[in-house]
């Protein structure tokens, strides 16, 4: 895989969880048109299981993570049975931003024989079922491999109208063309000013040569003109590898 190169964030951006009260309109609404537009492009299953997607980027901070919790929430608003699923297994990141003390065992727990689906699901105070990583995998491919993610997939398909399943970056290592030919889609996040073109090409060819589904791509951090939204013009502000760093009080 390629090395991420060092990139500096735009200055003056901020990070919106959006069922914060600070965050804008704009921002929430940008939420909900992409959440109804990945509804759309998703069919309908004659079964009635959940649509299941997963996110990835090329890089670290482009706000792959925040954008799937962002996402899942604002389904959840809008009367979704939604669960969120961790699959970086190498640096979980989204237990940062959702998960609480009381949670003891995370979706490694679970892929490995030692909990059960019950134990790892957290309900948020929003409503959305978080099934989050909570400490790095020493084997996170035989993981994603094994019948036991096919099995946690497949029962939470079940379980729910929509599964967002949240990867590492493709660009660094190949979680995510695992994991992506095991749902409906996947969802690229790429951030302005920020994504390398070549290392984006090698992500799509990834995913095509995997034969997995690409929705298509979210462009993250975009400036929007401040004469429309005034002082919204710009948001997404994120870290290192372990990119979905924002958190709620």
């Amino acid at each position: 895989m390629v090395k991420n190169k060092k990139r500096v964030t735009p200055p003056g951006n901020k990070v919106y969880i959006i069922d914060d009260a600070k965050s804008p309109f704009v921002v929430t609404e940008a939420f909900r048109k992409i959440a109804t537009n990945i509804g759309f492009a998703i069919p309908k299953k004659e079964d009635n299981r959940a649509k299941v997607f997963c996110i990835t980027s090329a890089v670290a901070g482009e706000g792959k993570t925040t954008i799937s919790v962002n996402l899942a929430l604002s389904m959840v608003r809008s009367g979704l049975r939604v669960a969120l699923v961790d699959c970086d297994l190498r640096n979980p990141s989204i237990k940062r931003s959702l998960v609480h003390s009381q949670l003891r065992k995370g979706v490694e727990s679970y892929l490995s024989g030692q909990a059960s689906l019950e134990e790892i699901i957290y309900r948020d105070k929003s409503g959305l079922d978080v099934v989050a990583a909570l400490l790095p995998a020493p084997n996170p491919m035989s993981l994603l491999h094994s019948e036991a993610f096919d099995h946690l997939i497949g029962q939470l398909s079940y379980l729910y109208e929509m599964v967002i399943v949240d990867t590492p970056p493709l660009g660094i290592v190949s979680d995510a063309s695992i994991i992506g030919p095991r749902t409906d889609g996947v969802v690229i996040v790429t951030r302005q000013m920020y994504s390398d073109h070549k290392l984006l090409k090698g992500v799509v060819g990834q995913l095509e040569f995997a034969k997995c589904n690409i929705l298509g791509f979210i462009l993250n951090g975009f400036a929007l003109p401040k004469e429309g939204f005034g002082k919204y013009g710009k948001y997404g502000k994120y870290g290192k590898y372990g990119y979905g760093e924002a958190k709620r009080e």
